[in-house]
């Protein structure tokens, strides 16, 4: 599955509304051994929402971005950044086809998801859904598939280097056995 913006801020901010929804779609990842994938632009969105939270609440941005380098360091990511150059065209076709309601990120990330053979998003941000090809995961419930549907196919790796695939000792990273 891959991890949008909205839940990790929402799995990392403790005041964040969503956050008690977070923790617990976190541990149905956990429980039910679902591989994550967490990318290089995603952690650009969250890095710049938790800077800007801690600065407008009064609390030490150093130690947020701090904590989101310790539970995602970057030799554990998937890098979609050098995508860009192949996938502006079709990204941007994305966001005309949506009417602008996926922003850039948004569209690189269903474009990436498309390609990776992964069929779920974790995100709070229900403008995914209108990618076919994604189930939106906002709730631990969404992580069974709908009776009669059968998962597809163990995703490929998309370019993600081989310690991405480990299992981490974090509920946001697992892998499918």
């Amino acid at each position: 599955a891959l991890l949008d913006s909205s839940y990790l801020v929402a799995l990392l901010d403790g005041t964040d509304v969503w956050h008690k929804r977070a923790r617990a779609i976190a541990e149905a990842l956990d429980t039910l051994s679902i591989a994550s994938v967490v990318s290089d632009c995603v952690i650009n969105e969250v890095a710049i929402v938790l800077a800007r939270r801690c600065r407008d609440k009064g609390r030490n941005a150093a130690a947020a971005l701090r904590e989101l380098l310790d539970r995602f360091p970057p030799h554990e990511l998937t890098y979609l950044y050098p995508e860009i150059r192949r996938m502006m065209e079709p990204a941007l076709s994305l966001m005309a086809a949506t009417d602008g309601r996926l922003s850039f990120h948004d569209a690189l990330l269903g474009l990436s998801a498309r390609e990776m053979g992964t069929g779920l998003i974790v995100t709070f941000d229900l403008d995914f859904t209108a990618l076919e090809w994604l189930r939106v995961v906002s709730k631990p419930e969404d992580l069974h598939p709908p009776q009669g549907v059968r998962e597809g196919p163990a995703p490929r790796e998309f370019p993600a280097p081989a310690a991405a695939r480990r299992k981490r000792k974090t509920p946001e990273k697992r892998s499918r056995t």
